[in-house]
Parts: C-alpha cells; sequence; structure tokens
C-alpha cells in the first residue's frame, strides 16, 4: 500500500450527536407512571379510592388518599404499592371520570410544601 491509500485505524473519530432527550410534562410523567403499575394495582386502589376513601371525605389531600391506601395495604389484602407516581395517574382518572374536582384551596402536606386540596363529586 502506498502512503495515500493507508487508513489510520488509531484515528480518533467523533461520534455523531444524539438528539437531546423530549422534556416530559408533569401529565406526561404521570401517564408513564400509571402505565407502569399492574392492573391488579390499578383496579385494586381504584376500588379503594371509590367505595372506601370517597365515601368517608368530601375534601381532602391527594397525599391523603394515598397514605389510607399505604396503610391498608399493609394488611396484605391489597397489592402494595411499587410505583409510588403511580398515583398522579388515578388522580387523572378519578377528575377525568368526574369522580373529584380540584378546589382553589390549598394545605401543607407533610414535607410542608402547599398542595391542592381536591373535593368529592359524587
Amino acid at each position: 500500500m502506498n502512503e495515500a491509500t493507508q487508513i489510520d485505524m488509531f484515528a480518533r473519530v467523533e461520534a455523531p450527536a444524539a438528539a437531546p432527550a423530549p422534556k416530559l410534562t408533569r401529565q406526561d410523567k404521570a401517564r408513564r407512571a400509571y402505565a407502569a403499575t399492574s392492573e391488579a394495582w390499578k383496579a385494586a386502589v381504584y376500588k379503594f379510592a371509590v367505595e372506601t376513601f370517597l365515601p368517608e371525605h368530601s375534601e381532602f389531600l391527594f397525599e391523603e388518599l394515598t397514605i389510607a391506601y399505604r396503610r391498608a395495604s399493609v394488611s396484605g389484602k391489597l397489592p402494595e404499592t411499587v410505583e409510588p407516581r403511580g398515583f398522579a395517574g388515578l388522580q387523572a382518572r378519578l377528575v377525568k371520570e368526574g369522580l373529584i374536582e380540584k378546589t382553589d384551596q390549598f394545605r401543607y402536606r407533610s414535607n410542608s410544601s402547599p398542595s391542592r386540596v381536591y373535593r368529592r363529586i359524587k
């Protein structure tokens, strides 16, 4: 081989730049987390919300529902929560089905951050 056709096997080659990952909205993250949960968990948490929690609470923080479900699941009769962010998908489902609605009120969560109060509709 002459010098013009010789290949430098040790030359550094820059990898093509990867496209940046799309920025996910809170709604997208909630949908993904809810989709990642099992069908058994979705059914159990929905049933718990509709049949047990909502009849006893006219206004509440959504955190209160998640805490109540976690306490109830300790008994072993309900599936444990594997993906905590899955509750955001439940929240969206309950709003979409017209079972709860957002109010203009806020209360402080257990971590001292303000959170919207929800109201039972049906």
